[in-house]
């Protein structure tokens, strides 16, 4: 009812999986576990591979519910600004102006709240995956790099000078009970 009808899934390992879900070409089983991070890193680019000339790369969390027309929505009113780092359809209710509608440019430095869905442009994305903060936060990262994408991606943005944009309201909704980091919420 978003939009998306053939949706790529990268599953990390051990991951179950409803049959039938998603056509084979469009599944991506890791055969280890890649944990949050190493999943969400490895998809951008994998995705960046299979898909050169897409204009924007959403990267969607599992547990995550889009309101009805979503894709429409979004491919009449991105992009929010000429240059930006990334748009996140979800906003935690306190970093919700609450007074505005539509997208709103957000602060990252202090570190984004979920990475549930972001929307990258083209040209950011390659720069993401580059850049050395990101690639080397599997090594350096805090809980062994195994987590923590909301957090690259908001100070990523801060330090190369590309502003995010949140939406209000928020464009999806986090619906998870469990986390492959966390175990129960």
């Amino acid at each position: 009812a978003a939009g998306w009808s053939e949706p790529w899934i990268f599953a990390d390992a051990g991951t179950r999986l409803p049959r039938g879900l998603v056509p084979s070409d469009r599944l991506v089983r890791r055969a280890t576990r890649y944990f949050g991070w190493g999943n969400w890193f490895s998809m951008l680019n994998e995705l960046l591979i299979a898909e050169p000339e897409a204009d924007a790369y959403l990267l969607a969390e599992d547990d995550v519910l889009f309101c009805k027309g979503l894709r429409p929505y979004l491919e009449r009113s991105l992009w929010p600004a000429e240059r930006l780092g990334f748009v996140s359809l979800y906003a935690a209710s306190h970093q919700d102006p609450g007074d505005a509608r539509g997208f709103y440019d957000f602060d990252g430095s202090e570190g984004l709240w979920g990475s549930l869905a972001l929307v990258f442009p083209s040209a950011a994305a390659r720069m993401f995956v580059r850049h050395p903060r990101v690639v080397n936060h599997r090594l350096r990262g805090p809980r062994a790099g195994e987590a923590d994408q909301d957090i690259v991606a908001g100070m990523w943005s801060a330090s190369v000078g590309l502003p995010i944009f949140l939406h209000s309201p928020s464009l999806s909704q986090h619906i998870g009970e469990t986390s492959a980091i966390w175990g129960k919420l």
